[in-house]
């Protein structure tokens, strides 16, 4: 008899501690929905980040922020009856609060991308001093960008549990001269950084080619689509482009690179930064997404160290992607091919000069460039 009973105050007390566990891993979820959804949508199949709306039905939101709504108001009396949501620019998404302050930024980075400030875009000046004011505090590429690179390459800031650099290439032609070094990363990945001069070229006009896609695929022959998803303020060549590469090795699938980017200038030096990001909408069925990247380069017009008395541009790069395979095979890739594309860069570089300097000087500031076609 008292076997039987310690029996079974042994089994309710199992139970009540399964039941206990089981309602602590129902709330925790729902509370972690709850934080980073604003509500329990997410448990019901509803995605808050897919209620999109356009500019004219915003009075349907009771949840928007004030500045959304001043940026709403403005757009719309600004806009003729027969403009329409796209010509005017503008499209922004529905925000809800207690989000995560990555959720958030999320939201208001996609925000931005969708107000398109394109050369060709016929705006009041009134609406693109909005789209630029709200646009430039909430674009993916920001200042802490820059100064990442800044602190790597110009600083040297130490990195805790990197190797040392260790020079990998170093070549040239009659008009570029190269060289290339790596590092492991506390990850256990690798950095790459390199220095290239180029003939006959200044800082802007290499920001240019670098940022030029369509010509891009012409002479990198492992991109094999590219395409924008975004634009934004074009003197600092915002942008948000898709690339598709494709690789010569078998053991290595196509790969998918959604990409923010922008352009500083610091006196005389041109500061391209790239880097992958989460944009909505954009992913591929057959390519493997690379989400960690960043390309980042300062370039610098300087004398031309080729003995002609002309100019050179001196750019120096730091790469960095996990392409999620073995880092040997990854290295290996890299090494590879490293030399020879540079050798194909350096003849589409001086075509893309040549053409560029019969609509602006080597110096002049030319954000139409980015788009010019071989």
């Amino acid at each position: 008899m008292l076997q039987s009973y310690f029996v079974s105050v042994c089994q309710h007390l199992s139970w009540w501690l399964l039941s206990s566990l089981l309602v602590w891993e129902i709330c925790a979820f729902c509370t972690a929905s709850f934080l980073h959804n604003g509500d329990l949508r997410s448990l019901f199949g509803f995605d808050s980040d897919k209620r999109d709306f356009d500019v004219q039905n915003s009075s349907d939101s009771g949840s928007a922020t004030t500045e959304s709504r001043s940026l709403d108001e403005s757009l719309n009396s600004n806009r003729s009856s027969s403009t329409t949501h796209e010509d005017a620019g503008c499209r922004r998404r529905n925000t809800y609060r207690f989000l995560s302050s990555e959720k958030c930024h999320s939201l208001l980075s996609y925000r931005k991308f969708r107000c398109r400030t394109t050369l060709n875009s016929p705006r009041s000046e009134q609406q693109a001093d909005l789209c630029s004011a709200w646009t430039l505090s909430t674009w993916y590429v920001t200042e802490e960008d820059l100064s990442f690179f800044q602190g790597r390459v110009e600083s040297d800031a130490e990195v805790p549990g990197a190797g040392r650099w260790e020079e990998i290439c170093r070549n040239s032609t009659t008009n570029i001269k190269y060289h290339a070094s790596r590092r492991s990363l506390p990850d256990g990945t690798t950095e790459y950084m390199s220095t290239t001069i180029t003939r006959d070229a200044s800082a802007v006009e290499m920001l240019d080619f670098f940022l030029n896609d369509a010509l891009r695929q012409g002479w990198d022959g492992l991109i094999s689509h590219t395409e924008v998803l975004a634009e934004g303020d074009p003197s600092s060549r915002e942008q948000v482009v898709r690339w598709i590469r494709t690789f010569p090795f078998s053991f290595i699938s196509s790969r998918e690179y959604v990409l923010g980017r922008r352009a500083f200038r610091r006196g005389d030096d041109w500061y391209g930064i790239m880097r992958s990001v989460d944009f909505p909408g954009a992913a591929s069925e057959s390519a493997v997404r690379v989400d960690r990247m960043y390309s980042m380069w300062r370039s610098r017009t300087v004398p031309s160290p080729f003995g002609d008395g002309g100019i050179a541009c001196e750019t120096v790069l730091l790469h960095y992607e996990d392409m999620k395979v073995p880092e040997q095979i990854a290295r290996f890739t890299v090494r590879a091919g490293m030399w020879n594309f540079v050798k194909r860069m350096a003849p589409a570089m001086q075509r893309f000069v040549k053409q560029r300097r019969k609509l602006a000087g080597p110096f002049d500031d030319e954000p139409v460039a980015v788009c010019m076609d071989d």
